[in-house]
């Protein structure tokens, strides 16, 4: 291309023109002279192109690489100016449509060449300056005179071919390159089978080592997700523990289970202390003072139950119990206790009981209340039996209930029985030395209430009456002397016993005297209480007044 266009400038009949003037000397016009120099300026643009095209190739940058683009367009602007300037140097100010249309020939060279970037035919090439220079080659090939099977085969293959094979062909099968004939296809069909099987066998190696990196990948992966979850895990764990103890202390739960029930936090106040098994066997009780730990079944730990050493109060209400005198009382006990060692405890007696037909195996402490009362029930009665009645309702009772008597019918001293309070020292002593063998020690007993039956209350009732009667009898006659002693020391004793006479004497039926407003029956008594009212009384008493007149005397007067 470049010597056919060199040519065509020397052997031009207007090559040497200089000047506008000289047209006329070689016969020709200005279109001719104008057409002369565009198409020099279109060979200097395709040579330019070229030029830079061997540069990129140097820069070892890629033909089809689009960052050429912005140099051909600077190489475009600068041409166009440049063969502007010749034109106007040649031509003058005339002709200025000569002049646009040799601006657009070198704009479509630069033009084309930028299109060529965008060719769609690059896509079937591997390398794609072949596609973006040689964009005709595949149909060159379908349209030539090779048998099928060698133009299925390059195009089938196309993407294996070189620039300088892609070059060659395109100039042998468009007829440029004469020299060479149809047999250089043949040739390259044979080099594009080496690299075709070469190819293959690169893909095969290439998809092993894609699948070998991609199982690395997916093994990296699996590996970096196994990591991520063992630590979710860990933290899961960890976090669990901790939000299962914060649920404990926030709502006060004794126990708070964690990892899905497989191990639970254990929490216990001051005061008590919690019975724990590891591999069936008992662990040492934990400190009384309060605490926490944590168990699991995985570790052969279990949970038994909680023990409270504080003291604690029972009442319980016994069944009737018999008295020495064959007497039926039922008593209202009220008990203090506690659990004094609760190793011995747990190993003696069972938290698992019945009481009626209900089951109980939660609180160890309501196993010990249960044995507590079995054992008092026993204990009591044999105290109880050796009592009689008098002795359990009051140590006073006995002033007015003589059954106190000895096998001679007499009656025995005060001592000869305890009394009640001192019976039931016993009984608590001797019910703390039989708890005490379970680890529970008795702190106190009272009798809260006693139950008597009602014919022994009615019978006790009339039998105090009676007892009180005579007291209080004589209390009232002690009262009254006091009384009109002191109502002597006033009036007199005459006037005194005169008033509780009259006060015994019933007026009711007596007639009056109407003269004298006397009842006649009781005239000679008035008469002989005077008379001997004053030779009882001294004539120096105070009181030796004569009593004052009725109304009856003063009338008479």
């Amino acid at each position: 291309m470049g010597r056919d266009s060199q040519a065509f400038v020397d052997s031009a009949p207007l090559a040497n023109v200089k000047k506008a003037e000289e047209l006329a000397a070689h016969n020709g016009t200005p279109e001719d002279w104008a057409a002369y120099v565009a198409a020099t300026e279109v060979f200097t643009a395709r040579r330019t192109l070229l030029r830079q095209s061997i540069a990129a190739c140097e820069r070892n940058m890629a033909l089809s690489a689009t960052a050429r683009l912005s140099e051909i367009e600077k190489l475009k602007t600068s041409h166009v100016r440049r063969a502007a300037e010749r034109w106007r140097q040649l031509a003058g100010e005339q002709d200025k449509a000569l002049e646009a249309g040799l601006a657009t020939q070198v704009g479509v060279i630069y033009e084309a060449e930028a299109r060529s970037f965008y060719n769609p035919e690059m896509s079937h090439f591997e390398d794609r300056d072949i596609g973006k220079d040689y964009p005709d080659l595949l149909a060159l090939v379908r349209n030539s005179n090779l048998d099928q099977g060698t133009k299925g085969f390059i195009d089938v293959n196309a993407q294996l071919l070189r620039y300088e094979e892609a070059g060659q062909l395109a100039d042998i099968l468009r007829g440029t390159d004469k020299e060479r004939g149809l047999d250089y296809a043949y040739i390259l069909r044979r080099s594009l089978e080496e690299r075709a099987a070469t190819a293959a066998q690169k893909r095969d190696q290439l998809a092993r080592q894609r699948e070998k990196e991609q199982s690395k990948k997916m093994a990296d992966y699996g590996l970096e997700v196994l990591v991520v979850f063992i630590i979710l895990i860990v933290v899961w764990i960890w976090s669990d523990r901790a939000r299962a103890k914060y649920r404990a202390f926030r709502t006060g739960a004794k126990r708070s289970p964690f990892w899905f029930g497989n191990a639970e936090w254990v929490l216990w106040e001051p005061g008590e202390t919690v019975v724990l098994l590891q591999h069936k066997r008992l662990v040492p009780m934990m400190d009384s003072v309060g605490g926490y730990l944590t168990i699991s079944a995985w570790k052969g730990q279990e949970f038994k139950g909680r023990i409270s050493y504080k003291t604690r109060f029972s009442t319980w209400t016994s069944d009737p119990i018999l008295t020495s005198d064959g007497l039926a009382v039922n008593l209202a006990l009220g008990i203090w206790w506690r659990i004094a060692n609760a190793g011995i405890y747990v190993s003696a007696i069972s938290s698992d009981y019945h009481e009626g037909s209900e089951h109980h195996s939660e609180d160890l402490s309501e196993a010990a209340e249960i044995w507590i009362k079995k054992l008092a029930a026993g204990t009591l009665r044999e105290e109880v039996n050796q009592l009689p009645a008098e002795k359990l309702i009051s140590p006073y009772v006995q002033k007015y209930l003589q059954v106190q008597r000895g096998p001679e019918e007499e009656l025995l001293p005060q001592d000869a029985l305890p009394n009640f309070s001192q019976q039931l020292g016993t009984a608590q002593s001797k019910l703390n030395e039989k708890t005490l063998r379970y680890g529970i020690e008795i702190e106190r007993l009272e009798v809260q209430e006693l139950v008597l039956p009602r014919v022994y209350q009615e019978k006790l009732e009339s039998v105090r009456v009676a007892f009180l009667q005579p007291i209080e009898a004589r209390a009232l006659t002690d009262a009254q002397v006091i009384a009109l002693q002191g109502l002597a020391s006033v009036i007199g004793k005459d006037k005194v016993g005169l008033i509780e006479v009259l006060k015994h004497v019933d007026l009711s039926r007596a007639t009056v005297n109407p003269f004298t407003s006397v009842v006649p029956v009781l005239q000679p008594v008035f008469d002989t209480l005077q008379r001997q009212s004053e030779r009882a009384l001294p004539e120096t008493s105070p009181h030796d007044r004569p009593l004052p007149e009725g109304s009856g005397d003063s009338k008479q007067k």
